[in-house]
């Protein structure tokens, strides 16, 4: 919207706050150029789709109100709340998100090309000189600052 960009994850009873909330700290109040946010909406989407929870809640009537709770997200569970992150799945949502040919940003058979951390793991700045928006054609490569992630 403009210069704000909003990701929602709804109904999914907190779990992306828990897992994603320092993360989404370091980039919160920093200007994203639009790639950067396609690539943090894409991990983040892709997140979405790795958890393996549905969250449940109780409701009390108290006479004058009602009580809604929601019960732990992991319940009896030792297994995690998200399923494994898969780099080259992930590489394909990212190259959906951005247009660009997954042959770019995947190196199998964990590296995915990322905009949003330098090679100090800093979030970098990227202006419109370096990386013209929207790409001409939005197949073609763009490569300012990249570096290549090899962990999530």
């Amino acid at each position: 919207m403009g210069s704000t960009g909003i990701l929602a994850a709804l109904q999914d009873g907190g779990a992306q706050q828990l897992g994603f909330s320092s993360y989404f700290a370091k980039l919160q109040r920093r200007q994203l150029h639009p790639v950067q946010f396609l690539e943090l909406t894409a991990s983040f989407f892709y997140k979405a789709s790795l958890l393996n929870r549905t969250p449940k809640f109780m409701i009390i009537d108290n006479r004058d109100e009602l009580v809604v709770f929601q019960l732990p997200l992991a319940g009896f569970s030792r297994k995690p709340l998200y399923d494994d992150w898969k780099p080259e799945t992930y590489a394909e949502i990212l190259a959906y998100y951005t247009g660009m040919p997954m042959t770019q940003l995947y190196s199998p058979p964990t590296g995915v090309w990322t905009w949003l951390r330098n090679k100090r793991g800093r979030v970098p700045t990227i202006t419109f000189e370096q990386c013209p928006w929207p790409p001409s054609g939005r197949r073609q490569p763009v490569t300012p600052n990249i570096t290549l992630q090899t962990d999530r």
